[in-house]
């Protein structure tokens, strides 16, 4: 994963699933990191679907400041034992629906049901080092993503230049479909152009990382990080287990599984990586 408006190179990416209580009730976690290089001079995006039932804003975006080497913590514990700052929203009157904010080295655009007209003239209006002017290539990447994800959110997260690892962190209350399971993105295309899901081989880099809210480490645990800084602690496990899953391929889409899983070999089956709910399979 995932998808760039333009062409990039995306590598090392890691993905946290996990369900916290919130406000009184359950709410799921998506966490998502990776190694971004554009390959122009100009900004780039990438796109996250988020299968979010409720409005989301600045405020479901986790502020990570601090914790930058945390997922990659994770990723260490899942790894197989070898046997040798504040969110503020920027200057830019996009209104409830379509958000603007930033989070670490990223500007994002959080939107919902928006017209492509609007989201083209919020882009256009960003800050200079991240401004997004849309061609008829990048318009259709957006169109493929309102078929393939209909009435989800998209996280549009721009960066300019290289990002190192760095991770960004959502909260929100799942679509019915997806209550009791955990959703990953992973549909893939870093060229630029719309991702195809019909696609039954892509490259695969990348680890996945599951929550467990066991508070003694059950014996399906890949480990503990006792160190969570504070502020996080409410929304990111310290148990978790995963794979890592790297050098192979599969079928382009994204994992979903249910929360009830467990550490074995589902994790890593390829049936759990599905197409978008909008694509037709053929």
């Amino acid at each position: 994963m995932c998808i760039t408006l333009e062409p990039a190179t995306l590598a090392s990416t890691i993905l946290v699933a996990h369900e916290v209580e919130h406000d009184g009730r359950s709410v799921n976690v998506v966490g998502y990191q990776n190694k971004a290089s554009s390959a122009g001079a100009g900004p780039n995006a990438m796109i996250l679907p988020i299968p979010s039932a409720a409005p989301m804003g600045p405020a479901n975006c986790i502020d990570m400041t601090g914790a930058e080497q945390l997922f990659g913590r994770y990723e260490d514990l899942v790894r197989p034992v070898s046997r040798s700052r504040g969110l503020e929203d920027v200057a830019v009157a996009a209104g409830p629906d379509l958000r603007v904010f930033d989070s670490g080295s990223y500007t994002v655009v959080l939107t919902r049901r928006f017209d492509l007209e609007r989201l083209q003239d919020v882009l256009a209006a960003l800050p200079a080092d991240k401004r997004l002017e849309l061609g008829a290539a990048q318009m259709r990447v957006f169109d493929a993503f309102r078929e393939l994800y209909p009435g989800w959110h998209l996280a549009i997260c721009i960066w300019s230049g290289t990002v190192a690892a760095e991770p960004i962190l959502w909260w929100y209350e799942p679509l019915p479909a997806y209550v009791d399971k955990h959703f990953l993105p992973g549909l893939d295309a870093h060229d630029g152009n719309p991702p195809d899901p019909s696609l039954r081989s892509v490259p695969i880099d990348h680890t996945l990382i599951v929550g467990t809210d066991a508070k003694a480490g059950p014996p399906n645990a890949a480990g503990l990080v006792d160190d969570v800084p504070k502020p996080l602690r409410k929304w990111l496990p310290r148990n978790v287990f995963g794979a890592l899953l790297h050098n192979t391929t599969a079928r382009n889409g994204d994992w979903v599984f249910d929360k009830s899983i467990d550490r074995d070999s589902r994790l890593t089956h390829r049936r759990i990586r599905v197409p978008p709910p909008g694509h037709a399979a053929a």
